[in-house]
């Protein structure tokens, strides 16, 4: 520990001058009876110390020995230590010799020396010392060495209460922005909702005067189609109407208002280490393109590729594997190539 002065009547100790580290009355299967909590290191979430199942003797029948403790002892799991996996007994109880029972009161509180353990000046100890690739273990001898910084009795327990209460703010805050992610997706979801229903621009169009001429739409589409600038089969097609819409707005299918509805390349391409941009659909987020992660292929793969599938600025992408549905517009750096995971939607721009 560092050598800072300390407060007024604490002291730096060993954890062996305060509690039996290692030692713990033992018990087998006929010292118990049917109630008795059975305690594993499986039943302890890492990291947390929240206790994930309560099983008793009835359900978990045990042959090896256990060791016996108290209610409100301190149960540190030895092994792999850097779980942190250290509980208050909430009831007397056996569990695996896994887990060290440890008291300290009435000369020091139970619950300070249950904060310290899981300090991390005692996991940087134990980090240390632990014996064990596989399953590294704080034995015995290294436990009673370990460091313990002791306050005066009565200020422990103050030090306790505190960290009760702000650690439980903190679970609580913690807990509440878990929340985020799924309120943001349930209002994008509202939002784009209230979008294509024409409910976000019904003021808007109140005041204005935006009607959109069909005719015009299926007219340019047919010259398209005559010309052979696109494919037949993206001829103007109206659907009947499913959902509640404005009265001036149109229900098609989306070819009607494309110049091309593809997918990247079906055969696999040549990747190179570095070179042009080759996009797939984990490239594809909702909203953007990531190109943190991304393939490269040659000049001469990106120029064959291009020519069947050119995706430009403001093109539509849709993700066709994987996280399915994932949506983004290409980005004025439109210089990359696509495999087939990747569906490539060109608008009519004069239209959409």
């Amino acid at each position: 520990m560092s050598a800072g002065k300390l407060p007024e009547g604490w002291v730096d100790t060993q954890l062996g001058n305060i509690v039996d580290y290692g030692k713990a009355t033992k018990r087998v299967l006929s010292d118990v009876n049917d109630d008795t909590w059975v305690l594993e290191l499986e039943d302890i979430e890492k990291e947390s110390s929240k206790l994930l199942s309560t099983i008793r003797a009835s359900e978990r029948p045990f042959k090896s020995t256990k060791n016996s403790f108290k209610r409100g002892d301190v149960l540190y799991g030895k092994l792999r230590p850097y779980l942190n996996k250290i509980i208050i007994a909430k009831e007397d109880g056996v569990c695996t010799t896994e887990i060290i029972p440890l008291c300290a009161e009435p000369s020091c509180c139970n619950k300070y020396i249950f904060y310290w353990l899981k300090s991390s000046t005692f996991q940087g100890y134990v980090n240390d010392v632990s014996y064990g690739v596989n399953m590294p273990r704080l034995g015995t001898a290294d436990g009673l060495k370990a460091p313990l910084r002791l306050a005066p009795l009565a200020e422990q327990k103050i030090i306790a209460e505190k960290l009760d209460t702000l650690l439980a703010q903190i679970d609580s805050t913690k807990a509440r922005l878990e929340q985020i992610p799924q309120i943001l997706k349930r209002f994008r979801q509202a939002v784009l909702a209230a979008a294509v229903s024409g409910n976000l621009t019904a003021e808007w169009r109140m005041n204005n005067n935006s009607n959109i001429v069909e005719e015009e739409i299926e007219k340019v589409k047919n010259k398209l189609i005559a010309k052979k600038i696109i494919k037949k089969d993206l001829i103007y097609s109206k659907l009947d109407r499913k959902y509640p819409i404005p009265s001036d707005w149109l229900y098609v299918k989306l070819q009607s208002i494309a110049t091309k509805i593809t997918d990247g390349e079906h055969k696999t391409p040549k990747r190179e280490p570095a070179g042009q941009l080759l996009i797939s659909a984990r490239n594809i987020q909702d909203g953007y393109l990531k190109l943190s992660d991304v393939d490269y292929v040659g000049d001469a793969e990106f120029q064959k590729l291009r020519n069947r599938c050119d995706p430009d600025s403001g093109d539509v992408l849709i993700s066709c594997s994987g996280s399915i549905g994932r949506v983004c517009l290409v980005d004025e750096n439109s210089k990359y190539v696509m495999v087939r995971s990747v569906a490539l939607i060109k608008l009519m721009q004069d239209f959409v």
